[in-house]
């Protein structure tokens, strides 16, 4: 497969989270977060895997964006709060992310959070004019991985 820019859309996901399809979310999920999160300890991926399908299920806004029929990579609103951002990794630097992100700012995000440690993760926020405005020791879990507050 060409490491070239791709043709995506990104698409609102309004109806049905969960089985198959919030299944197939978390299983991009993982492998993204085991290629950009390396300092998560293999139980805290476990135990997020476990919950990441009812937090789907619950989310005001996901979007997913599709190469053709294949899902590679979705995005979560929280009123103006980008809750989530994950490209699988095959797709990584192709594009997905920036639409993604591009579709969020379309919808108003003006915030996020972002783990300290993902220093890439930061760095593309910033591409899209975030700036960290606070930190946290602990993430939301209460783990010991610090994050950042970032606005816009």
């Amino acid at each position: 497969m060409s490491k070239g820019k791709i043709t995506c859309e990104v698409e609102i996901v309004s109806k049905e989270r969960r089985g198959a399809y919030t299944e197939v979310l978390t299983r991009l999920w993982e492998r993204s977060v085991r290629k950009t999160h390396d300092f998560l300890r293999d139980d805290e991926v476990a135990h997020m895997c476990a919950t990441l399908p009812s937090l789907l299920a619950r989310v005001p806004v996901l979007a997913v964006c599709r190469c053709g029929a294949v899902y590679a990579g979705f995005a979560c609103l929280c009123e103006r709060e980008l809750d989530m951002l994950f490209v699988d990794p095959v797709w990584m630097g192709r594009g997905v992310g920036c639409e993604l992100m591009r579709w969020a700012l379309s919808q108003g995000a003006d915030a996020l959070t972002v783990n300290e440690e993902n220093d890439a993760a930061r760095r593309f926020y910033e591409k899209f004019e975030f700036c960290v405005v606070g930190r946290s020791e602990f993430d939301s879990l209460g783990g010991p991985h610090p994050v950042l507050w970032m606005k816009r």
